[in-house]
């Protein structure tokens, strides 16, 4: 009775390590805005990326400058030559690192609070920063006063089970809780067990187990991402490269989960092994 209770134990502490582990990285990496903006930086330096972005801003402040048409065809090249160049002018990587703080903001505040609402949590881009920064150096170049458009949201991707931003981000709020009962049962399993040097190495199997399969889902995160990607350029590329920062992010996240749990294991053999020559004596 008392090793099935401490296998019982055992699996929930392994259960619930796995989610505290994974509620941990989704609070500091997407929840958290600073994490997420540290996550999504690098790709404003993507240079797909950085093409997609440009023609979205050369065509949303041509729209929004709000010129006749004639004016307006004039005015277009200009337009698309300052996009081209608005990814190497200094105020860039600010506004781009603003970009994501709105869009953080924007996208969580867009997630219905209901987990069974019908309508999709939409996850956007606010690309109001740059399209400022290329309002400004337009205008400046043309001697005109340029408006920055009133919309400048791209929609990233639609998640089609309505609330499940929401519900994500309170749950990933809960890991310490999480990992508090993973302790638990962990101490309640080696205080049951008849062999605790067993149990321990067992659960350190198990610790490592987990962080093995952290490292093999990572590699499935870019093509499960790609399916819920936008129309437009920016969104699907956008998608799949933050989709390949998360895996990569959460691949590199596991491997001191697999080399704890390693850790662990051993010190149970070695306790076993000791207490095995000492009985022998």
């Amino acid at each position: 009775m008392r090793t099935l209770a401490s296998a019982i134990f055992a699996l929930a502490a392994l259960a619930l390590t796995g989610a505290a582990l994974s509620a941990a990285w989704t609070e500091s990496r997407l929840v958290d805005q600073q994490g997420f903006v540290d996550l999504a930086g690098p790709l404003a330096k993507d240079t797909e990326f950085q093409q997609a972005l440009t023609g979205a801003l050369a065509g949303e402040v041509s729209r929004g400058a709000g010129l006749p048409g004639p004016l307006q065809n004039l005015v277009r090249p200009a337009i698309e030559n300052a996009a081209s160049s608005v990814t190497r002018m200094s105020g860039y990587p600010r506004a781009w690192e603003e970009t994501l703080r709105i869009s953080h903001r924007l996208t969580l505040s867009r997630a219905p609070s209901d987990p069974g609402a019908q309508n999709p949590a939409v996850v956007s881009l606010d690309l109001k920063p740059l399209a400022g920064l290329l309002s400004q150096q337009v205008g400046t170049g043309l001697g005109i006063n340029v408006p920055v458009p009133q919309n400048t949201t791209v929609e990233v991707g639609r998640l089609e089970r309505g609330g499940v931003v929401s519900l994500v981000s309170r749950i990933a709020q809960l890991w310490p809780a999480l990992a508090w009962g993973a302790g638990t049962c962990a101490v309640l399993a080696l205080a049951l067990a008849r062999k605790r040097s067993t149990a321990l190495a067992l659960l350190g199997a198990g610790g490592a187990g987990l962080g093995v399969l952290g490292w093999l889902g990572a590699g499935l995160i870019p093509d499960a991402a790609a399916g819920t990607a936008g129309s437009s350029a920016v969104a699907r590329i956008f998608v799949r490269g933050f989709a390949g920062r998360v895996s990569a992010d959460f691949a590199e996240a596991s491997l001191p989960v697999i080399a704890g749990g390693a850790v662990v294991m051993a010190v149970g053999v070695v306790l076993r092994f000791t207490f095995e020559r000492r009985s022998m004596r």
